[in-house]
């Protein structure tokens, strides 16, 4: 039986609730990128190029070796859902990390401006009142 090809990857996500704006879009790895980086170093035979060439590049295998190979393919699968998981996860850490900067950023710049108007007002009310 023969591998399947993989769908065509065009990078946009499928069955989102909201549409993701085109410049994000373009910034996000395609499924296909993300998929190959983390299989390649667990079996290559699992990316996305090699999938096409299993069935001649074991096409003498004897059924012993290919249920070796589909064991081995198995633990493939784990160990890529492990990889995917802690991927996610280190994004998900990087970006709450950048946006909490951001946050801290924005405050320190909002209180700043407050004391900056602040400022200006007592100036001008001294201006007013003479003292």
């Amino acid at each position: 039986m023969p591998m399947p090809n993989p769908p065509k990857d065009d990078g946009a996500q499928k069955g989102a609730q909201k549409p993701i704006n085109l410049a994000v879009q373009k910034a996000m790895p395609t499924g296909t990128q993300v998929h190959d980086a983390l299989m390649a170093p667990i079996d290559a035979d699992l990316t996305t190029e090699n999938l096409q060439t299993l069935d001649a590049k074991y096409a003498g295998e004897t059924p012993d070796e290919r249920r070796k190979r589909s064991d081995r393919y198995k633990l493939a699968l784990q160990k890529y859902d492990i990889a995917f998981l802690a991927w996610v996860n280190g994004l998900n850490e990087k970006v709450n990390q950048f946006r909490q900067s951001v946050l801290a950023y924005a405050e320190k710049k909002s209180g700043q401006i407050d004391v900056d108007k602040m400022t200006n007002l007592e100036s001008q009310i001294s201006n007013l009142t003479g003292e």
